[in-house]
């Protein structure tokens, strides 16, 4: 089984998004997504409804679009005010990726920190945006986060075909020392992949390998024969910014991409560094 290889536009660099896609496409990926939130330049200068085709020039297919969750804890609000605030964003969000020609949505159903109640308003809330998304033809990815609890809750409760799952490998790990558990759960339903690694303590972002994550388990339990997106990663150099340019840096994180692919296509075969 062979995936496109894929990475997050954000690798780590102070450099411009443009910069990044062609340093990404350079080091060999196929695939790459895009943030929209005021943290990159581009989105906060009003240009967002650009960045997907900016992508697309540089000869990049634009897997993803994942929408900024600082205003996620408000679906659970019993304020209605905060809450048809953020749902309007969200439906906003995927109208835009309706217009851009994005076919995923990757959203937060809550920040890792919130420990308010897993509410009806708040799953009110998701519908609402699930049911844009529907008519739309969008497909949200919801991202497990620290609160596993609330992903499974939503999840479970909201069965649509226009609502997925964004498997973050180091947000799972944060959680659980059950490497693969909600691929199994809900591999069915897993339409993107946010693969890095981590210490058990913080989300590192590193590159696979280099940290905790059992990635043996994570690849048994990966749903390869049903699995029809990209390969991708959401890393950062970390401290070996100061060691590595962003070319070698990406050509690093192609070659532990391959190698996690690698696992998935040789079944019973221990892929190795």
């Amino acid at each position: 089984m062979s995936f496109p290889l894929g990475i997050f536009s954000y690798i780590g660099y102070d450099l411009p998004l443009d910069r990044r896609l062609g340093l990404i496409k350079d080091a060999g990926f196929e695939a790459s997504s895009i943030w929209w939130g005021d943290e990159e330049d581009d989105y906060r200068r009003g240009l967002r409804l650009k960045m997907p085709q900016m992508v697309r020039d540089h000869g990049l297919y634009c897997e993803f679009v994942h929408v900024a969750f600082k205003e996620c804890d408000h679906f659970w609000s019993e304020d209605a005010s905060d809450r048809e605030r953020a749902v309007a964003q969200h439906v906003a969000w995927v109208h835009d990726c309706a217009d851009s020609g994005i076919p995923i949505m990757v959203m937060h159903a809550m920040r890792g920190s919130y420990r308010g109640e897993i509410s009806r308003l708040g799953m009110e809330s998701i519908i609402s945006i699930v049911s844009a998304a529907e008519e739309a033809g969008i497909v949200i990815a919801l991202e497990n986060t620290r609160r596993m609890d609330c992903f499974g809750a939503v999840l479970s409760e909201i069965d649509s075909p226009n609502l997925g799952f964004c498997y973050d490998s180091s947000h799972e790990r944060l959680c659980t020392e059950d490497a693969g558990v909600l691929l199994r759960q809900f591999g069915d339903r897993l339409r993107v992949t946010h693969f890095s690694d981590c210490d058990g303590t913080f989300d590192r972002h590193w590159l696979p390998g280099e940290g905790i994550i059992d990635w043996r388990a994570v690849m048994d339990a990966f749903p390869a024969e049903t699995y029809s997106g990209c390969f991708s990663l959401e890393v950062v150099p970390g401290k070996a910014a100061d060691e590595l340019s962003p070319p070698e840096f990406l050509a690093k994180a192609h070659e532990r991409a391959n190698w996690l692919a690698g696992m998935t296509a040789s079944g019973a075969e221990e892929a190795r560094l």
